[in-house]
């Protein structure tokens, strides 16, 4: 998920359906460096961002003339993608006509060689002479054409020497950047490396709660009303040539319709607004709460009041113009106040402290439980888990508190018998003590990890060929509450079962939807499901090691409901049935992997 800034709250930026640039193509005449063959000249420059919807063929910009309203290519996009710039009209006779149309095989233009990538930020130059045009893309020269001139044909009327270019007016979706007419050619060059245009995007290592479908779409996957739509989220700034900008700007959240970007609205005057954020322990109204960006970040926690909507919803990142500067003690930081390094406060367990664990994300939560599960005994850690559970009403927090302690313990004898008291260690060595600890916990004597599921685990911990302590507790934080999970008598048996295989591997949110379709347009038939645990959910997250069911729905689309594990074990039958007694859930899916179980 990534956008530019927001058009008209920046200068110089604009939507594609407001630009309007106005050419004197007297310019183009008379002296000057404009190539062999060539009189005067001037170039055309600006910055280009085309969104993902848009489709081959469609005319980016258009050239009318002062007193013709007919409309006519200037930049488009060819059927392979590619930049397609078309001769001046008034200026050059094999500029296009009226009875010219898409694809434009029987039409003069000069093709840029690859493909136009788009939701990318590309700087665009056209130098425009009587005899020559030329495409920059980049600051680089791609094509240029030699062309015949109508000056001679032309009359003295000043409209004459008028072009307009006007931007594509809503057939595609896309923003222009810092227009600029160069009197001088030869100019592109500097301007694509002065002042580049910013884009707001979304890093992923640093979100929490979120997994992104193959639609784009995001889903906060979870059980409970109470803990489920809570999730952390990290936007940066960056200019198009990735680096880090650190400008006077607020970003604000807002919850949007996916289908239409319609504002989500409060469903009655006296409800909850949609979309919540958490700053120092309150929550406010996240469009209420503007984020400054400190050193090209922002980090959003924030919670979903309204989610029983029938519609999906995403959140969207606005920009916003400030007039003072925010100094790096303006941040709102929650490990500022509450880092959990002091021990006296982790044992006392105030209720301020309780109810602000409840709310805060998990890297602040998992920073105190580091401290307090080492700090204080085990009737004091039962004591936090209910008085947690009581306060966010939710019994998945309980469970991530009772587990902390040997969570702790047992990653720490773990990495010490892998690294062997070094930094580092090599996967290859890891393999089989994760593998043995991982059976052991979870009570498996016939089954252990195959490739596919160190692969995934690999990709969990963000390692290569060795990994760090960083890289193995981010493995072991989410790997440990699977494993207890598995260890439990009903998953355990699914675990277990492989014939048919209820729980095929540790598989992504990838793999479990290409599983639920035939093709790559066509889903099998609803009710079709298969099991995974969200690769996105790790310790003290309350949902970390629950089972997600990934399914064909009545409406023929994807869903992903997580499965509230203390409500099965209480029901009565097994696992298997109560799912089979869904009724959405009438058939298991299968995950093609290969059979390379690994034996230690």
């Amino acid at each position: 998920m990534a956008a530019p800034a927001e058009p008209g709250g920046i200068e110089g930026y604009l939507g594609l359906r407001d630009v309007r640039v106005e050419l004197d193509l007297g310019k183009a005449r008379g002296g000057g460096e404009g190539g062999e063959g060539a009189g005067g000249g001037f170039a055309v420059c600006f910055w280009l961002y085309l969104s993902g919807s848009a489709r081959p063929s469609p005319v980016i910009l258009h050239q009318i003339t002062a007193g013709d309203g007919n409309k006519l290519p200037f930049l488009a996009l060819s059927e392979g993608n590619k930049l397609l710039l078309f001769p001046l009209l008034s200026l050059h006779k094999q500029a296009p006509s009226s009875s010219n149309s898409s694809p434009w095989t029987d039409t003069t233009y000069i093709s840029a060689v690859n493909e136009c990538p788009l939701e990318h930020w590309i700087h665009i130059g056209c130098e425009v002479t009587e005899n020559v045009m030329r495409l920059h893309i980049d600051g680089d020269l791609v094509a240029e054409a030699h062309l015949c001139s109508l000056s001679s044909q032309l009359d003295n009327q000043d409209d004459a020497y008028q072009v307009c270019l006007l931007g594509n007016n809503g057939k595609v979706d896309g923003y222009v950047y810092n227009v600029q007419v160069l009197s001088m050619l030869g100019a592109i060059q500097e301007q694509y490396t002065e002042n580049p245009p910013s884009k707001l995007s979304i890093d992923y290592s640093c979100c929490d709660g979120i997994e992104e479908g193959d639609d784009g779409i995001w889903c906060i996957v979870g059980g409970k009303a109470s803990c489920r739509r809570n999730f952390m989220l990290e936007v940066v700034l960056t200019n198009a040539f990735g680096e880090h900008m650190n400008k006077d700007t607020q970003i604000v959240a807002s919850l949007v319709y996916a289908d239409n970007g319609a504002l989500v609205e409060k469903s009655r005057d006296d409800a909850e607004p949609p979309l919540l954020i958490a700053c120092e322990g309150l929550e406010y109204p996240a469009e209420s709460r503007p984020l400054p960006i400190l050193r090209g970040r922002a980090l959003f926690k924030l919670k979903i009041s309204q989610s029983k909507q029938a519609r999906k919803m995403v959140v969207e990142a606005q920009s916003v113009r400030t007039e003072s500067t925010m100094s790096d003690s303006d941040s709102i930081d929650a490990r500022s106040s509450w880092s959990g390094s002091d021990k006296d406060e982790a044992e006392t367990l105030s209720d301020a402290m309780i109810f602000r664990y409840c709310l805060e994300g998990t890297y602040e939560r998992s920073t105190f439980l580091k401290s307090a599960a080492s700090s204080i005994n085990v009737d004091d850690l039962i004591t936090l888990a209910n008085e947690v559970s009581l306060y966010s009403g939710c019994s998945h927090h309980r469970n991530q508190i009772l587990i902390s302690k040997q969570l702790l313990e047992e990653g720490a004898v773990t990495w010490s018998i892998i690294s062997k008291n070094k930094e580092r260690a090599l996967w290859s060595s890891a393999v089989p003590e994760i593998m043995s600890k991982f059976m052991d916990i979870a009570h498996s004597t016939n089954r252990g990890l195959s490739e596919q599921d160190l692969e995934v685990l690999k990709g969990i911990a963000g390692c290569g060929a060795d990994l760090g302590r960083n890289e193995f507790d981010r493995l072991w934080y989410w790997l440990y509450p699977v494993a207890v999970s598995l260890s439990k008598d009903k998953i355990n048996s699914l675990w277990g079962c492989t014939a048919p295989a209820w729980i095929e591997g540790l598989i992504t949110t990838e793999e479990a939807e290409n599983a639920l379709r035939s093709s790559r347009e066509l889903l099998k038939k609803p009710g079709t499901f298969v099991l995974r645990f969200p690769t996105t959910r790790s310790w003290p997250h309350p949902d970390a090691g629950s089972l997600v069911v990934t399914y064909v729905g009545s409406d023929n689309s994807i869903h992903h409901r997580l499965l509230s594990l203390d409500v099965s074990d209480a029901r009565a039958g097994s696992l298997q049935d109560l799912l089979l007694q869904e009724p959405e859930l009438l058939q298991l899916g299968r995950v093609d992997r290969l059979p390379t179980a690994m034996k230690y």
